[in-house]
């Protein structure tokens, strides 16, 4: 029996850096693409053993192409966490983007639940030795405390960054989709209890390939796109 063809990796390729602070969030998106590379790698030896590259795919083969997803998908959530980390301060005095979607937000975080300014936040950021320092890391741990679960959190977190998610995103419901997958793989292991057969659902390879190349492919035009905008 002839064997099925070698799957080429995926597209994205790793973005270098030589900027200290760009250069941790591209060696995450280093290890992105390589742990992803690994997961494709592992199903393309499967069906290869196999001997079937043609009809349904088995459990073992959905796992490996879910795991790819996954991998981009978390790659995505580290790299844009360690760029807030690491740029988001000097993009605030620097952009004026950054600096006006981080001023929307202290209006937001002094205000108390009826829209008037808090007393008690007002005064613990005036007591503060730096306020502006003190407004930053509340900003920075309100971006970056829970994981990148939704489009939508994608575009807030390229708004804070200064990324026009039209370039760096391109398709909001393209990638709406995309996280839906996500987290159907992540929060519900895939299930679907209404099919007769299998209860999981079943992804085509195409598809799967393309989410994660799509996921790396964002992480990798965000962090091109800051690397180019902000001082060594």
């Amino acid at each position: 029996m002839t064997a099925p063809p070698k799957l080429q990796p995926l597209k994205t390729t790793p973005f270098s850096s030589t900027k200290e602070r760009t250069k941790t969030a591209a060696l995450i998106l280093e290890h992105s693409v390589e742990s992803a590379n690994s997961m494709w790698a592992a199903y393309d030896l499967a069906r290869v053993n196999r001997g079937k590259p043609r009809g349904i795919t088995t459990d073992q083969e959905q796992d490996l192409l879910r795991a790819m997803v996954i991998a981009a998908a978390s790659g995505l959530d580290a790299c844009l966490k360690r760029l807030i980390l690491d740029c988001l301060p000097t993009l605030v005095q620097d952009a004026p983007e950054v600096h006006d979607s981080f001023e929307k937000f202290v209006l937001r975080h002094l205000q108390s639940g009826e829209g008037a300014v808090s007393a008690k936040l007002l005064a613990k950021t005036l007591a503060a030795s730096d306020a502006q320092l003190h407004l930053i890391e509340q900003y920075v741990y309100d971006l970056t405390g829970d994981s990148l679960q939704s489009a939508e959190q994608l575009i807030k977190t390229c708004a804070a960054l200064g990324s026009d998610p039209k370039v760096s995103i391109g398709d909001f419901s393209e990638v709406k989709a995309i996280f839906a997958a996500r987290n159907q793989m992540i929060h519900e292991l895939d299930m679907n209890l209404d099919h007769p057969i299998r209860k999981r659902r079943v992804r085509t390879q195409a598809d799967m390939k393309g989410y994660a190349e799509r996921l790396l492919a964002i992480s990798r035009a965000i962090v091109s796109d800051v690397d180019g905008r902000i001082e060594a």
